[in-house]
């Protein structure tokens, strides 16, 4: 190939740098390539930065040139390194090339040669046999399988004419009536159909689609010369279809439904009535003995620090009305009032710390509220209770004290 010598070169002599003029070195050049400067020496390219910018070894030795002739030749090594990439590519990949055979004799590789023969997704699959169906109950052998084929693969199943006789379903499949159809289990109804078929025998497989007849599933066979009429399944859940059991000569369990046993002892033993609540012990003291309850459901009860209601899973509910008349209100900014109310005793003690809300219940004036004080509630007593007011220092206040916890 001949050398590239376009443009002038600016040299500077005991440098390496090469800066050129009208010159395209990146695409003319490559690094190990020779560089023949001005002074008509011989240096190798060990750098190419731009188009016109490149720098050499050793530096040059030559006079300083401004515009110098050069000239860019390639070296013998592209040979070697051609090569070498030749021998990789034939070491890798030969054997798999030279099976390829003839195949690089066709534009379209044939089926024979590992390929489809087709330029189409039609034609391809047309050369392998792979033919689609024709519709959603085409049977015929070897065709493929289309979205909702026979009612079934992603799609939705096949509808029927209200015209259409269900016995001559033989196609394995599921089918919509959703008018209604020929010998149907009811006439007019909407009906799914599954149909299945081994040789010459069938099962039909009635679904009620609509409200009239939702949930029932019916069966019906052929036997290969008769069919055996419509037959209704019982199914989970409510049931009418069946009326009677007989033949039962163990009694059906709690979890099935019974009791277990043949006796009434043994009934309210089975069933866990020997201590069974009524009207007459629901309400009245309760107790426990560990966790377990051993009294009454609920019991309430009334003191001098209001009213207290126990149940028997420990919870406990206590209430207390607080009537503070007119207290010593103490005034803050104008026009708001407070007053600092001390904690009250519940009607009964908690195990632990309840949970206490405060509420105004009554005010003499427009606007009160009450919120927790300083001192925090207890197991006896609940908290301190700030009240403020609105305008008033004659206001009567009342307000209820709620706590939740529980009694063991």
């Amino acid at each position: 190939m001949p050398w590239y010598k376009s443009g002038t070169v600016s040299v500077t002599s005991n440098s390496n740098a090469v800066i050129g003029t009208g010159t395209t070195f990146l695409s003319n050049g490559r690094v190990g390539d020779a560089f023949r400067g001005p002074d008509g020496a011989w240096y190798e390219i060990i750098n190419i930065a731009s188009d016109t910018a490149m720098s050499i070894s050793p530096v040059y030795n030559g006079a300083t040139n401004a515009a110098g002739a050069y000239a860019l030749a390639p070296m013998q090594g592209y040979v070697k390194d051609s090569a070498d990439a030749l021998r990789s590519l034939v070491n890798t990949y030969g054997a798999k090339l030279a099976a390829l055979g003839t195949t690089g004799n066709y534009d379209l590789l044939p089926v024979t040669k590992g390929g489809t023969g087709g330029d189409t997704a039609a034609s391809a699959r047309a050369n392998l046999g792979l033919v689609l169906q024709s519709g959603v109950s085409d049977a015929t052998d070897g065709r493929i399988l289309g979205v909702g084929a026979f009612g079934w693969n992603g799609g939705t199943v096949i509808s029927m004419p209200n015209t259409a006789l269900v016995r001559d379903l033989t196609v394995p499949g599921v089918y919509g009536f959703g008018s209604g159809g020929l010998d149907l289990p009811v006439v007019g109804q909407a009906w799914y159909v599954r149909v299945c078929r081994h040789g010459a025998l069938i099962l039909l497989e009635a679904l009620g689609m609509a409200s009239a007849n939702q949930g029932q599933y019916l069966t019906q066979n052929y036997n290969g010369s008769v069919w055996s009429g419509w037959v209704r399944q019982a199914l989970a859940g409510a049931n009418s279809d069946i009326t009677s059991l007989t033949g039962l000569t163990t009694a059906l369990s709690v979890g099935q439904g019974g009791t277990g046993v043949t006796s009434l002892a043994s009934l309210l033993s089975a069933l866990g009535l020997t201590e069974a609540y009524k009207k007459s012990n629901i309400v009245g003291t309760v107790s426990q003995s560990g966790g377990t309850p051993t009294g009454a459901i609920i019991e309430t009860g009334t003191t001098a620090n209001g009213t207290y209601t126990k149940w028997a899973d420990g919870t406990m509910i206590c209430t207390r009305k607080v009537n503070l008349g007119v207290p010593g209100w103490t005034l803050i900014n104008s026009p708001i009032y407070y007053y600092a109310a001390p904690g009250f005793d519940y009607a009964a003690s908690f195990v632990g710390v309840p949970v206490v809300e405060v509420s105004i219940s009554y005010s003499s004036t427009v606007f009160a509220w009450a919120a927790q004080g300083s001192t925090l509630a207890t197991s006896s007593k609940g908290p301190a209770v700030v009240i403020l007011t609105y305008s008033g220092t004659n206001s009567v206040i009342s307000f209820d004290q709620v706590a939740i916890g529980r009694w063991f």
